[in-house]
């Protein structure tokens, strides 16, 4: 790669943290311009990952995560012409030979035609499941109807957050994923919007332990209350959001079933069956509900965990069950997923773990792995028990129908089988892109008179 032509590519964005693609590995600077409001994100040359802060956090650099799908959407991409010194370490220490960032405004943002719109995504990461699914694989869904779609995550830093709140005026719709604006800010984001919509797809109204806070649930109906439109992912937020929002829909977490197909099944060479569960680290430690009910078949299984860690998993209740750890990727949550032959969701019955969408079992589905999993809210929705995927209930039904499981292939076919036809009819992003689309634009189509006549 020809990094003097890299050098004079520039990506700006609001200031704060934000995690844009890898190019090659090259690492990734950020440069902030406090009086601007905005960054200059400069490829400085190849180093090491990590972060590291100058002058008094005035200046912030480190390597961002890769997110190639995203950059289409990024706003302001531009080349700018050549200015010396960009590649030197040193110049950025001093704070000299930074280009100043342009700041954002309606002249950079195309204008659209009568039935199309300007559509602002503001989520918080890249590569949280619910952005990635609820989020960043709908985005062509916009483009396809010709829509213009930014995505800007939120930063931690409060003078970043003012400023795309304020940029907010020059979309059409605003569509807020999952964060909880304080009051004034939301009051700001409000008087920006011209129609805003709320989607969320967990309890983030309550604690990890599904108990209610003043602070998170206030927050929660601040935003449902204002939003025009609120989308949630079950029935069972839906009712949450109802109790404050006139215009509430339920729109299912999407699985791309091209992604997640049998295809990537490879024909089962190893004796053992390889039993599977993929997550993040808040809920690596439903797993030790269960593991006593794996422990017992020995060398018969081997247990794979797809995570960013296994330090909350107490690997002794497996005894001498094979175990496998895989760090958690995009590549990884197919291929890995893929090696299954059973497929886990654990949940603990409580106020939060309703709110869950069953992400995991429709990821298992979809690929034609049985699933079995916790009778916990959108779960009992999914699965027939019996049918397309299996919902025990205590220790020794987990045991009882994992045993069945390794025993007879066939039902493990059959049952695999039964969800992929229902994660592909019901589930899939196909099938629910077009809904979301279709929701945006009655709704933006619907305030906009509204508006108008306020106005006059």
């Amino acid at each position: 790669m020809d990094l003097d032509k890299l050098s004079n590519t520039c990506l700006r964005f609001p200031l704060g943290r934000v995690n844009l693609p890898l190019f090659d590995q090259h690492q990734i600077r950020c440069v902030f311009d406090f009086e601007a409001c905005f960054a200059a994100i400069l490829i400085i040359g190849d180093g090491p990952s990590g972060y590291s802060r100058w002058e008094k956090d005035k200046v912030w650099s480190g390597v961002c995560e890769p997110t190639e799908s995203v950059l289409p959407y990024l706003p302001n991409f531009a080349k700018l012409p050549p200015r010396n010194g960009w590649l030197l370490d040193q110049s950025f220490q001093r704070g000299k030979n930074v280009p100043r960032p342009i700041r954002r405004g309606p002249a950079a943002i195309p204008r659209m035609g009568r039935d199309t719109m300007r559509i602002l995504f503001l989520s918080s990461k890249p590569n949280s499941p619910s952005f990635r699914f609820r989020v960043e694989q709908m985005l062509p869904f916009f483009a396809d109807r010709g829509h213009h779609c930014d995505v800007v995550f939120l930063a931690e830093s409060l003078i970043s957050r003012v400023a795309t709140y304020r940029n907010a005026r020059h979309y059409d719709v605003v569509f807020l994923q999952r964060k909880r604006p304080s009051r004034w800010e939301l009051a700001l984001l409000r008087r920006n919007s011209r129609t805003l919509i709320y989607d969320f797809d967990d309890a983030v109204m309550l604690n990890g332990v599904g108990k209610t806070t003043p602070r998170r649930t206030n927050r929660f109906r601040n935003v449902t209350r204002a939003a025009d439109l609120v989308v949630a992912g079950n029935e069972y937020l839906a009712e949450w959001a109802a109790g404050t929002s006139h215009n509430v829909c339920v729109l299912p977490t999407a699985i791309d079933a091209n992604r997640f197909h049998p295809r990537l099944r490879s024909e089962k060479k190893e004796s053992f069956v390889n039993i599977g569960w993929t997550g993040s680290r808040s809920t690596t430690v439903y797993l030790n509900e269960i593991l006593p009910a794996i422990a017992p078949f020995g060398n018969r299984v081997q247990m794979t965990v797809i995570a960013d860690t296994t330090e909350r998993i107490n690997r002794a209740l497996l005894q001498d069950v094979p175990f496998q750890f895989v760090r958690w990727s995009p590549e990884s949550e197919t291929t890995t997923v893929a090696g299954f032959d059973i497929g886990l969701m654990p949940l603990p019955d409580n106020e939060w773990t309703r709110g869950k969408c069953g992400c995991k079992a429709l990821q298992y589905m979809s690929m034609g792995i049985p699933a079995v999993c916790s009778p916990v809210g959108v779960n009992c929705q999914i699965i027939e028990h019996g049918r397309n995927g299996y919902l025990p209930n205590t220790v020794d039904d987990w045991q009882q129908t994992i045993a069945e499981l390794i025993d007879d292939p066939t039902k493990r076919r059959t049952i695999g089988e039964a969800g992929q036809i229902t994660a592909r009819q019901q589930y899939a992003l196909d099938v629910v892109g077009p809904q979301l689309v279709q929701a945006v634009e009655t709704t933006a189509a619907n305030v906009r008179p509204c508006r108008s006549s306020s106005a006059a």
